[in-house]
């Protein structure tokens, strides 16, 4: 094969975890072919016809060969972690949950939040439904605030977890408990 006229393959892709991608490979006249390819080392090689080269009205046959890595994205993982595990009812400056990812993201990244335990959401206290971690970074946090009540509660439990979702996974720890003590006599 004349040293000129060698296939190439020009591509960058991505493949999630466990899926597969088909490569194409042409040289400009005419050769090349088709490989599948899933998460692992791979061995690409095909005959390769360069017609109208070599000797006039002839054709040239070779072999192109390469190897490339195919790796799987592993998303980020996302942890949750509370800056104080107990928060009295009075305190209206509440308690900051911070959410982060062990890597950074090129565009913001929205983590769903999950909430339980023995306090209510909308009653015993306030928080949003999603954090968004924006672009580069690799944390935000959100704050529970507790409701301030006049009654007389036993100390309640809120779980905040990390539900998994598009572009992350969950971490350890994916949950934190955060208990709120009551200030009424």
């Amino acid at each position: 094969v004349d040293a000129n006229q060698v296939a190439e393959v020009d591509s960058t892709d991505s493949l999630a975890s466990g899926s597969t991608r088909l490569f194409t490979a042409a040289d400009p006249v005419g050769g090349g072919g088709l490989w599948l390819a899933t998460p692992g080392i791979h061995a690409l090689s095909a005959a390769i016809d360069i017609l109208g080269q070599g000797t006039p009205g002839g054709a040239v046959s070779g072999m192109f060969s390469s190897q490339f890595m195919v790796s799987p994205i592993v998303p980020p993982a996302a942890t949750v972690s509370p800056t104080k595990a107990y928060v009295k009812e009075s305190d209206q400056t509440g308690c900051l949950i911070t959410f982060t990812l062990n890597g950074t993201t090129a565009e913001s990244l929205p983590i769903q939040i999950g909430f339980g335990g023995t306090a209510l959401r909308g009653r015993d206290y306030s928080a949003p439904e999603e954090v968004v971690i924006p672009a580069g970074q690799t944390s935000a946090s959100i704050t529970v605030v507790p409701v301030d009540d006049v009654n007389l509660n036993p100390t309640r439990t809120v779980v905040v977890s990390v539900i998994p979702g598009p572009g992350y996974g969950v971490g350890t720890p994916g949950s934190a408990a955060v208990f709120i003590t009551d200030t009424d006599k």
